[in-house]
């Protein structure tokens, strides 16, 4: 009987040596499987500090400015909380710590290449050149690159900018742009660059420029949060159209993974479309502005097919 019981221990033992090994290579295996536990870059950081810092703009009205609260929001902040809901998720940190700090067009790029910033949530648009120094999601709104004026100023075709000066905001758009549309040496037109957008606009108001141009949807905002929105016309012509990303350092590979995914659920499952609403097609009590801007087609086709390219139009 004692030779039997032991036996039948021995056995159990085996058994749940077996078992107890199996667990912990069941374990290191689900861990070595979970990215979370080998984060690069940006997460990385992420979850070593229990933090991360969004750049935002200050006028890029309705996409991300400063409300009369003076706190952020705007279109793409509210992409931006979407994402960082997802983080939270992934990262399983529901306490994780977002700042938000304010970028300009000057020193957007610097403050996140130099880690400042860990992604930037205002109106960059997608370009070749730019993705030299960082990286950047897949788009995710498009407008168009328009002329704005005066009504008094008689500005209408590009013939009227001949001998003129006209205006842009340092950032936007670059002097490659106005070489190319507006022939500015042959026209011997005069690019001067604000420092943002109410100084753009302000040249335009007190006449130092005749015309300023930028991405039609946020000169529509200009215009209707000015405090004569009668005073100014947005030309029919389009220059060309631009291609908002959010951008992250270059070569985060695991970051841009993470984003472009949180992004493209959020495009191609519909939620976007009650976001672009809110913001595009209802009035908006904090500013007192509707924009009553319909989804047009191209938005339309980066939500069904995201893409970090720019698309040939």
């Amino acid at each position: 009987m004692k030779v039997r019981k032991t036996i039948q221990g021995d056995v159990m033992d085996k058994k749940i040596l077996v078992f107890i090994g199996v667990s912990i290579i069941s374990a290191f295996a689900a861990r070595a499987e979970d990215p979370a536990n080998d984060l690069t870059g940006t997460l990385a950081k992420v979850r070593e500090t229990g933090s991360i810092v969004l750049g935002y703009r200050k006028a890029s009205f309705p996409f991300s400015y400063v409300n009369s609260r003076f706190q952020p929001e705007g279109y793409t902040k509210d992409l931006c909380d979407k994402i960082m809901d997802d983080l939270k998720a992934r990262l399983e940190m529901s306490g994780l710590k977002v700042d938000y700090l304010m970028v300009t067009p000057q020193n957007h790029l610097s403050m996140l290449k130099e880690g400042v910033i860990d992604m930037e949530c205002g109106t960059t648009g997608n370009s070749v050149a730019r993705n030299y120094d960082v990286s950047f999601s897949v788009n995710y709104f498009v407008s168009d690159i328009r002329m704005l004026s005066r009504y008094d100023s008689n500005i209408n075709t590009l013939d009227d900018l001949n001998e003129q000066t006209v205006v842009t905001t340092v950032g936007s758009l670059t002097h490659d742009f106005f070489a190319k549309n507006l022939d500015i040496t042959q026209r011997k037109i005069n690019v001067y660059y604000g420092y943002d957008h109410n100084e753009s606009l302000l040249m335009l108001k007190t006449g130092y420029a005749v015309a300023f141009f930028l991405d039609d949807v946020v000169l529509e905002g200009l215009i209707k949060t000015s405090r004569d929105p009668n005073a100014y016309k947005i030309s029919d012509i389009s220059f060309g159209k631009k291609y908002y990303v959010i951008l992250f350092r270059k070569g985060d590979e695991m970051m841009k993974k993470f984003v472009d995914k949180s992004l493209s659920d959020l495009m191609t499952s519909g939620q976007v479309e009650a976001i672009y609403n809110k913001w595009f097609m209802k009035y908006l009590p904090s500013t007192g502005v509707e924009f009553n801007r319909p989804m047009r087609h191209d938005m339309w086709k980066i939500f069904l097919r995201p893409t970090d390219a720019i698309p040939n139009n």
